[in-house]
């Protein structure tokens, strides 16, 4: 989540420089903010997809991204006559906005929105986790 609000601040303080250098700097500090949510966001889908649906759970969230993408590309088009700094502000205000629901929902007794569990991987004659006491077979002193 606060990578979130990493991604939208400083597209808002953009909003308001008048500095090229300082707008440069500011987008930059935008763009390495994704990186830790875009592995967040990958290490969700293959921890919580079934490992028989992970293929499909990668191709329907990237063609939703798609997707999204050229929504917001023809949106964005709609607004292009626009100031410059308002469509920054607008920019700014879609993952700041996330970021600050997803913290709030994360507070929650439970801290979930959504109760999801990981997905179960059975144990095979090759795993080699040490099995714990409640966990011994017939026969096990």
């Amino acid at each position: 989540m606060v990578s979130l609000i990493g991604i939208g601040v400083p597209l808002a303080v953009a909003a308001a420089s008048t500095s090229l250098a300082f707008t440069t700097v500011l987008f930059a500090v935008s763009g390495l903010s994704t990186g830790p949510f875009t592995g967040a966001l990958f290490t969700a889908r293959q921890d919580r997809a079934p490992e028989q649906l992970r293929a499909q759970v990668f191709t329907i969230a990237a063609g939703l991204k798609t997707t999204t993408a050229a929504a917001g590309a023809g949106l964005a088009g709609a607004l292009a006559q626009t100031a410059t700094a308002t469509q920054l502000l607008l920019a700014a205000a879609c993952p700041v906005l996330a970021g600050i629901l997803g913290l709030l929902l994360l507070q929650r007794p439970g801290g979930h929105l959504f109760r999801v569990a990981p997905a179960r991987v059975p144990r095979t004659a090759t795993d080699h986790r040490e099995v714990d006491s409640g966990d011994r077979g017939a026969g096990a002193s």
